[in-house]
């Protein structure tokens, strides 16, 4: 077979432009940090790293989900505890009524005391979250919960029996708040039995019987009683809060766990092989070089040269 100078040409050139692509390729490589420059790369691995990109796409969705949730679950969990600890500060400050002449100034002393304690219980009743939005009005988190009607003189609960909840995994559906009217509006017995009244109302009760000029202790025992039943009301809530936030804890490793794994399996799947690629690069050049310059000799040969 003849092979003309045209052909020589046209064949070294497309020798040297095929080299130079892949010592180009292999550089943008490097400077990327990627083995896939384009799906056309590896059609299969650029399939299989889009479905891991929407799975991780998804869970840390998750994630942020569960970090929302542990916050709000954390200061619920902080306020219900103060909630707690007032409602057991009065009453301790209540017995001390016990055995006191009706009427007498330390029943007046004490029953300012609680009136002070009171006023603190509703304000913690009234608390909002770090967006300023009421933490026990249910879903209408803009109004204020707990108000002292002028009329009845009893508190009322204004917002609603909603519970927010968020999505902290494919299926959980998680409770983050309480609303203010199965925690202060319903309160039961020991026996399950409603009192009939809010904690707000039992406490005003109490701070009455004291400063009647008919107190009795039959009657301040009456009014510790659907304290404490109050008190253990607020014990479950935030014992179903600490419950919560374990679920939560063990749900938020799991997803932290798949997480990595999606990292992981990306980094396999897109990441380059350096010590690989600086080889082939070297590799690439030499050879181009080497085409270069025997591209260079052969163009240069002729039969006039040899007479």
């Amino acid at each position: 077979m003849r092979i003309s100078t045209s052909m020589q040409f046209a064949s070294g050139t497309r020798n040297l432009l095929n080299q130079q692509y892949e010592l180009q390729r292999t550089q943008d490589q490097l400077s990327s940090g990627r083995r896939m420059l384009s799906p056309s790369d590896d059609p299969i691995a650029a399939l299989n790293a889009l479905e891991v990109r929407q799975a991780k796409g998804v869970n840390e969705q998750y994630l942020t989900n569960q970090s929302t949730a542990l916050s709000a679950l954390s200061s619920l969990e902080s306020t219900l505890g103060s909630l707690g600890d007032q409602l057991i500060n009065i009453r301790v400050a209540a017995t001390e009524a016990q055995g006191k002449p009706a009427g007498s100034q330390q029943l007046s002393a004490i029953s300012e005391d609680l009136r002070q304690r009171l006023s603190s219980l509703v304000d913690l009743a009234n608390t909002k979250d770090s967006q300023g939005n009421y933490v026990f009005s249910g879903f209408q988190s803009g109004v204020k919960p707990i108000a002292l009607d002028a009329v009845s003189g009893q508190y009322t609960y204004l917002g609603d029996q909603g519970k927010v909840s968020i999505q902290v995994s494919p299926s959980i559906n998680m409770a983050v708040s309480e609303n203010g009217d199965d925690l202060f509006m319903r309160v039961t017995d020991a026996q399950g039995q409603p009192l009939g009244k809010s904690v707000f109302d039992t406490v005003q009760d109490t701070i009455d019987s004291i400063g009647s000029a008919t107190f009795n202790s039959a009657t301040l025992a009456t009014n510790l009683a659907e304290i404490d039943a109050a008190i253990n009301q607020l014990i479950n809530a935030r014992t179903s809060v600490g419950a919560r936030l374990n679920t939560l804890e063990s749900v938020q490793i799991n997803a932290k766990d798949m997480d990595y794994q999606h990292s992981v399996r990306l980094s396999e799947l897109e990441d380059l092989d350096y010590t690989e690629a600086i080889s082939r690069f070297a590799r690439y050049q030499t050879q181009l070089e080497a085409s270069q310059i025997t591209f260079k000799q052969v163009t240069q040969l002729s039969l006039f040269n040899l007479l």
